[in-house]
């Protein structure tokens, strides 16, 4: 544990401390899903990050219905609701406020087992 503080602030999260959920795997799945330019999928521009937005800001019960199968009615579903949003403000806070969180994520995530391959930590299977 390089940063024990860091790791214990990720994990006592506060939901207050940023205009979204915390970031789960089924989360994560739904944004490789709409490939999220958080991701790397595809440029950033206003129509991709309001999937992702959409994603990160809506309750898990709401999200339960969306799979492989959907994913272009989740995608609508995201449009909808940013057509509702009257403060263009809100999709540039987020997502400042996801890419800061994000980077935080990274510092903290483990590299792996350790194991040097010319140079390099050895990518591991989880």
């Amino acid at each position: 544990m390089a940063e024990p503080k860091l790791e214990l602030d990720s994990i006592l999260d506060a939901p207050e401390q940023h205009p979204f959920e915390v970031l789960s795997v089924a989360r994560y799945a739904l944004l490789d899903l709409v490939d999220s330019p958080f991701l790397g999928k595809q440029s950033f521009n206003l129509a991709s990050v309001i999937p992702s937005w959409f994603i990160m800001t809506t309750n898990r019960e709401q999200l339960r219905k969306y799979n492989s199968k959907n994913a272009d009615e989740l995608k609508a579903t995201a449009m909808e609701r940013a057509d509702m949003l009257t403060d263009p403000a809100v999709l540039t806070k987020f997502t400042k406020a996801f890419l800061a969180y994000l980077d935080e994520m990274n510092k903290i995530a483990p590299d792996g087992d350790g194991k040097e391959t010319k140079g390099k930590k050895a990518a591991t299977a989880s």
